[in-house]
Order: structure tokens, then C-alpha cells, then sequence
């Protein structure tokens, strides 16, 4: 089995081209005998694919010196979707090719994949939206992925941006799945709107729609 100082040379490894937002790990004391190590990534781009968030997890000896199973779990989706994926376990080149397969071939749950994209050039998607509905009077500068809490259990996981119009105006939006629905929260000073949506899927036009009713006010 590999040593806890060989993971996080892989992990140093396979991320070290990589931009990512926001790194943490911790460990996890479960029922059993063993810790989870649970890294969380926010915000990663790696080569060609831009993943807004995932955790990895492996199962260590109570010392956390090393680990003891061939397998570690990834964040497929959101609210607790986790696959296992198996690999060789005295083998680092094997974990490496592993998690390196998982990130360029985007192998995530739609509703992380959606809001994934979204993070590809997000503040032109809003614009492109904005131009479709003949929207002359504001456009959107940044659009910042900037989550309040970077560590935190999976269930309870929310999506925190910073959208900034015309240099003028500065949006929150909070983006949280309750069951079904998506619940977005918008604040823009002292003005809180609550939108809910069945699906991620046009995350842009379900954002600009609601820009666009908020501003409709000031503008």
C-alpha cells in the first residue's frame, strides 16, 4: 500500500500545472478503523476541462501514515454522488494516470458538468444571453466562483459567486440543490431574490433572466 508522503506527491504531481482556487484536506474519523482523508478541490482547471468542484477520498490506517485499500472515491456530482475507482496499489504511476483520466475526460454527473461549463468563460455566456434578449443597457464585467466555505460536508455544499455589471452594481449569488430544485439566491445590496430551478442545465439564461429583473429597478 502507498505511504501518505507518496499520495500527496501524486497529488502535488498531477495538480502542479493546474489552477485551482482552493485546495484543503482533513481527516475524517469514521465507525471503523481507519481515517478518511478527504481532499477538496474548487475552481480546478487542468489542461482542456474546468471542474468547479470535487473531493477525493481515500481510507487511511488510524496512524495516517499510510493507506490501507486499493480504491479511492471522487465527487461525481453534487449532494454526495461518489464513484469508486480502483487502481494499483503499490503502483503511484497508476493513482496518477487515475486521477488525471478522471479530470480530462470530464467524467462527472451532468448538474456538476453544467455548472462546470458555466465557469468556462462565464461572464461572456450571461452576455451572449443578454445580447439574445436585446439587452442594451448593462452588461456583465466578472463573474468570480468564489465559495464561503472550502471545506465543508458534502450535503451541504453550496455554489458562491461574485457577478459584477457595468462596473457599477455587485452581485452574491448563492447556488444551493434542496432535493430536486435549485434554490439561487441573489443579493445585490440590500435586495435578496430567491429563484428556484429544476435543472442547471441553461445556468446562464436562468442567471440573466434574473439580472436582468433586478436591474430593470436601478438601470
Amino acid at each position: 500500500m502507498l505511504t501518505l508522503k507518496q499520495v500527496d506527491e501524486v497529488i502535488k504531481d498531477v495538480f502542479s500545472e493546474s489552477r485551482v482556487h482552493g485546495v484543503d484536506s482533513v481527516y475524517e474519523k469514521t465507525d471503523g478503523d481507519f481515517y478518511k482523508l478527504v481532499i477538496s478541490l474548487h475552481g480546478l482547471t487542468f489542461e482542456d476541462t474546468i471542474i468547479v468542484h470535487t473531493k477525493i477520498i481515500f481510507k487511511t490506517n488510524l496512524e495516517k501514515t499510510g493507506l490501507i485499500d486499493d480504491t479511492f472515491h471522487y465527487l461525481y456530482d453534487i449532494k454526495c454522488v461518489y464513484k469508486q475507482v480502483r487502481y494499483n496499489s503499490d503502483d503511484t504511476e497508476d493513482l496518477k494516470n487515475k486521477l488525471i483520466d478522471i479530470i480530462n475526460s470530464n467524467m462527472f454527473g451532468k448538474d456538476l458538468q453544467s455548472l462546470s461549463e458555466f465557469m468556462e468563460q462565464p461572464a461572456s455566456r450571461l452576455n451572449h444571453y443578454l445580447k439574445q434578449k436585446d439587452v442594451e443597457d448593462f452588461s456583465v464585467y466578472t463573474v468570480i466562483y468564489d465559495p464561503k466555505f472550502k471545506m465543508m460536508p458534502c450535503s451541504e455544499m453550496k455554489f458562491d459567486f461574485t457577478i459584477n455589471v457595468n462596473e457599477q452594481y455587485e452581485f452574491q449569488l448563492n447556488i444551493d440543490k434542496q432535493e430536486k430544485l435549485y434554490k439561487l439566491t441573489f443579493k445585490l445590496m440590500d435586495e435578496i431574490e430567491v429563484v428556484e430551478s429544476e435543472s442547471v442545465s441553461n445556468i446562464a439564461g436562468v442567471i440573466g433572466e434574473q439580472l436582468m429583473k433586478m436591474l430593470k429597478k436601478r438601470v
